[in-house]
């Protein structure tokens, strides 16, 4: 079973599966060719999940159906007068009329306080929309189908003969997994098609898992930085390259079996801006945006090992003039733009350090209208690796808080870099592939979509910026949904996105939508269009 996209959907195909709307109704039946006013009929259901189900998937919600609920428009359903419900009343198996809405009941139910509310607030729910009284709650109808699979396989479980289980799957033997598989990649093979696209379940115990591996490499990264012991200068320890390498490829093991979570993280608010977290997150982006453009293993992990030591050079900045609130003065700025050089003095004591990373190393904060520093290269001057590390740099600052701005909302950091990339300050190729990893609104960001709905985005279409996937937490009156939802704009036309949210200010929704905020985000599609 899997979602439909339903602009795929031709007609004069003949289908070897069927389709099914997430509350149950089957809409194309396989084998049967499809007619154009299939199609138009499909087309309607765009704002719901439709799925694409097996015969034996099929066979499951015909079995569910058979247990209590029917779909015959000419069938007269008992109606619930939940104004007459009292608490402790029996309701026996059947499907229910209540208000404008179905109730099934698989099995008999004792009648509760909260199931009383939730029937009070979905009677004036959509004609005929069916939910399921499970537990002491009603399930809303987009889980119908996946509960119909899911219980039919439980009971095929049940039925299976007993086989001696395998060794336990833990999150530390995936990474192990993925580290093996990393290593035995070609050096000079591209990265791009080993990363996995898929979103991961954004569970509370894997997001716990993930964000604990970033602050292991945020540990590590920072062990390697010591004190000389005649000056008391920042240095890098000896050795330290090889624990940078150690870094950059678990970041990159990560972002092959976890990408949509990893990458959320980065939007997660810091809870400071210490060199060594903002230089691991800079990695992370800079190692997927490389791998994205299909550059080798080998220029993956160089791209890597530089974003995470570009401002190392910091160290050797006062603290006065890095927590300052006001505006810097000319000595203080002239300082911050020396930190490049620094950085460069810092990795140039490590034996074996690659000349790449010398090189790029300085670069990371020129831009291509020669207004950046050190040296104000423009263009072609710019090594490329150090073109893809400015922007990730740029993006990853500008969601973080600084002493003198709060951080942006993602969305906005991201509207700032597609500007700067029409002014030509970013290479556009890299900035379109940076926004196609993440999205317009990068995973983690919070959206409120034109049904009034809001969600978290926890998955992005590389070829598609405005179309993430979305996990709907709250309905379009600002109440939180019973049931959370998966919706994909990509195979939901009609959806869009109309703002992003801060996440603190989501109790506050009321559905209501301002013009600035629909123009705001319209306007990026002009900067798009003109890049």
């Amino acid at each position: 079973m899997e979602p439909l996209r339903i602009a795929d959907v031709k007609a004069g195909q003949t289908l070897d599966h069927f389709i099914y709307a997430s509350n149950g109704r089957l809409l194309l039946t396989a084998g049967v060719p499809i007619s154009p006013d299939d199609v138009s009929n499909l087309r309607a259901w765009s704002r719901s999940v439709v799925y694409r189900l097996s015969a034996e998937e099929h066979q499951a919600v015909l079995m569910a159906k058979r247990e209590g609920v029917s779909y015959d428009p000419n069938r007269e359903h008992k109606s619930l007068n939940v104004n007459a419900l009292k608490e402790g009343d029996r309701v026996e198996p059947d499907t229910y009329k209540v208000g404008n809405v179905l109730v099934w009941l698989q099995e008999g139910r004792t009648v509760t306080g909260s199931v009383i509310e939730q029937m009070k607030q979905v009677a004036s729910g959509t004609q005929d929309t069916i939910y399921r009284w499970s537990g002491d709650s009603l399930v809303s109808p987009e889980d119908f189908v996946t509960a119909a699979v899911s219980n039919y396989l439980r009971r095929r479980q049940r039925q299976a003969p007993v086989r001696i289980a395998g060794p336990r799957r833990t999150f530390e033997t995936e990474r192990a997994e993925a580290r093996q598989k990393l290593a035995q990649i070609p050096a000079d093979t591209s990265l791009g098609a080993h990363m996995k696209r898929a979103p991961t379940a954004w569970t509370p115990q894997r997001v716990q898992q993930i964000n604990q591996a970033l602050k292991g490499s945020v540990d590590q990264f920072e062990k390697t930085m010591s004190a000389d012991t005649q000056t008391g200068a920042p240095r890098l320890s000896t050795g330290a390259l090889r624990s940078h390498r150690q870094i950059v490829e678990d970041n990159v093991s990560l972002l092959m079996n976890d990408g949509n979570i990893l990458l959320g993280l980065l939007n997660e608010k810091a809870e400071s801006t210490h060199l060594f977290a903002h230089g691991c997150k800079v990695s992370v982006l800079a190692t997927e945006v490389a791998a994205a453009m299909n550059l080798t293993k080998q220029d993956v992990i160089s791209v890597g090992t530089v974003a995470l030591l570009h401002d190392v050079g910091m160290a050797r900045v006062p603290e006065a003039i890095l927590t300052k609130a006001s505006p810097l003065i000319a000595e203080e700025f002239a300082e911050i733009r020396r930190h490049p050089l620094y950085s460069q003095e810092l990795v140039s004591t490590q034996s074996g350090i690659p000349r790449v990373v010398q090189e790029v190393i300085v670069q990371v904060h020129e831009r291509l209208d020669g207004s950046g520093y050190p040296q104000g290269l423009k263009a072609d001057a710019i090594h490329p690796f150090a073109k893809i590390i400015s922007a990730a740099d740029a993006y990853t600052a500008m969601i973080s808080p600084r002493p003198y701005r709060a951080a942006l909302l993602p969305y906005h950091a991201v509207v700032s870099l597609l500007r700067s990339a029409y002014h030509r300050l970013f290479d556009r190729e890299v900035v379109k592939t940076l926004i196609s990893c993440l999205s317009l609104c990068p995973i983690g960001t919070v959206v409120q979509l034109n049904t009034g709905e809001v969600g978290q985005v926890i998955g992005a279409h590389k070829d598609a910026f405005t179309r993430p996937v979305v996990r709907i937490l709250y309905d379009g009156d600002g109440s939180r949904v019973s049931v959370e939802r998966v919706v994909d704009l990509m195979s939901s036309e009609d959806l869009e996105i109309v703002q992003t949210i801060r996440a603190e200010d989501l109790r506050e929704v009321d559905g209501r939508l301002s013009l600035a905020d629909r123009a705001a985000w319209h306007e990026v599609y002009n900067i798009q269009k003109a890049s």
